[in-house]
């Protein structure tokens, strides 16, 4: 995962109009990051809050409701 960053920016650079091309895939990068930053939360608090099959459905229903939420504004936005 650390090589990727550096792998993709040396091929987009080497495209036509690499400092547009960059610009937009570091804008890319971050919205990536931003939408994919819950989710690695969520691992995390599985691990620590799931003993059971009950409070994996409590937290399986709470990510089913930040999802929809989720959704939502990144289609109001």
């Amino acid at each position: 995962m650390a090589t990727e960053g550096p792998f993709l920016a040396a091929v987009i650079a080497r495209l036509a109009d690499p400092t547009v091309n960059l610009a937009a895939y570091g804008v890319a990068f971050a919205f990536a990051i931003l939408i994919e930053s819950p989710v690695i939360m969520l691992m995390s608090a599985s691990t620590a809050l799931v003993n059971d099959a009950q409070t994996y459905r409590k937290l399986r229903n709470f990510m089913h409701w930040m999802n929809a939420t989720a959704t939502v504004l990144l289609l109001v936005v």
